[in-house]
């Protein structure tokens, strides 16, 4: 029935369920003088006959294909107390699964004060978060919220709902894991994995309160803020270089160093590349000595200058890393002045002039490197 007009030309069916509530005429059905199809409600013309059935209206209810049958039968079980007396706690959580949010609001106002539902297998609540409706969703939600406590839910359950795409379904989970003290090696593991929780909106608060639970644990490693470093989400790793950048403790362990050069994101790398240079602008130790492998250090100078789509402030800054590692040490040469060769060959002013300074300065105050940069660079004339 594609509308009003069309439900009301059938009149066999409006007989069966409105006849007393519209006004018969010789060309079909009108409605009362003053209103509308909204206002329209149950008046079947064999009542006496579907009190006596309630599995019947439930079915409609449950099963029609036709919209206004399924709301008809809806609101003949909202009326008609010999009809509710018949519900269970089953055959009402049956109906919590529909596609239709009329009749998932019907099932959850009516379960909402029903005795008997705390004893329903928790399996069978999650199961029906698995629902598309996001409106069907709201109103599951908002019943197990009611109904159901944090205590019936594991750490690792909550966790896989709060990492749920659908926002009223990440919310229930989020709000059931702040109320438990996360407290095995189990638990830790879980929560960590919030780092890639799908619902967008909710996600920066979930990550600021992973730290604070992190922080707190007795069995915290500086490493753990790698969890939100190696994040597929920006905005994840965005907050994990606000956390580095808080606390010494994370931002002078090497372990953390390690592993930072092996980022494969940009937004990691290049904030790397700019921090190892205030670091030596301020005297501080140079990433090797600092234990971290010069291989990755060099891995991390030649990504962000082969980069053609981001880094072009950070890139002189490489080329000067890459040159005080050669004037250190010289012996080096053949690993580092490839490296120097992307910028001194790049057609950007700014890193073509900072490779062919550095170029210079290297031959100036290195002359045993004059040979092997002779060889690198044949289109030089020193």
């Amino acid at each position: 029935m594609p509308d009003g007009i069309a439900l009301l030309d059938n009149w066999g069916l409006v007989h069966i369920l409105f006849h007393p509530a519209l006004i018969a005429k010789s060309g079909g059905w009108e409605l009362r003088p003053g209103h509308t199809l909204d206002e329209l409600s149950p008046a079947p013309a064999f009542e006496p006959l579907w009190l006596q059935m309630p599995g019947k209206v439930l079915e409609l209810a449950s099963a029609a294909d036709c919209r206004p049958i399924r709301v008809w039968a809806v609101r003949m079980l909202e009326t008609r107390e010999p009809l509710r007396e018949a519900l269970s706690v089953e055959s009402l959580f049956e109906l919590l699964g529909h596609a239709d949010p009329a009749v998932v609001n019907f099932a959850a106002t009516t379960l909402r004060n029903m005795p008997g539902v705390e004893s329903v297998p928790l399996n069978r609540w999650l199961a029906l978060l698995d629902a598309e409706d996001p409106q069907v969703l709201e109103l599951v939600c908002g019943l197990m919220t009611e109904r159901l406590g944090p205590e019936r839910i594991s750490v690792g359950d909550a966790v896989r709902l709060a990492r749920a795409r659908p926002l009223p379904v990440a919310r229930l989970g989020f709000e059931w894991l702040k109320a438990k003290t996360p407290a095995t090696v189990d638990d830790e593991v879980a929560i960590r994995s919030l780092v890639d929780a799908e619902c967008e909106s909710l996600r920066p608060e979930m990550i600021r309160w992973l730290k604070e639970v992190l922080r707190a644990s007795r069995r915290f490693e500086p490493v753990r803020v790698l969890d939100l470093l190696d994040s597929r989400f920006p905005d994840v790793r965005a907050e994990g270089w606000r956390w580095l950048n808080e606390e010494p403790a994370l931002r002078d362990d090497p372990t953390v160093w390690v592993r930072l050069l092996e980022s494969p994101y940009n937004d990691v790398r290049l904030p790397l590349v700019a921090d190892l240079e205030n670091r030596v602008a301020r005297g501080g130790p140079a990433p090797a000595a600092r234990g971290a492998d010069p291989a990755l250090v060099r891995f991390l100078w030649a990504s962000v200058l082969l980069n053609i789509h981001r880094g072009s402030r950070v890139k002189p800054g490489v080329v000067g890393q890459v040159t005080a590692r050669l004037l250190e040490h010289p012996q080096e040469d053949k690993e580092p002045l490839p490296i120097l060769a992307v910028a001194l060959r790049s057609v950007r002013g700014p890193e073509f002039r900072s490779g062919l300074a550095a170029v210079v300065r290297l031959v100036r105050e290195q002359p045993e490197l004059a040979a092997t940069v002779s060889a690198t660079f044949p289109e030089l004339e020193f």
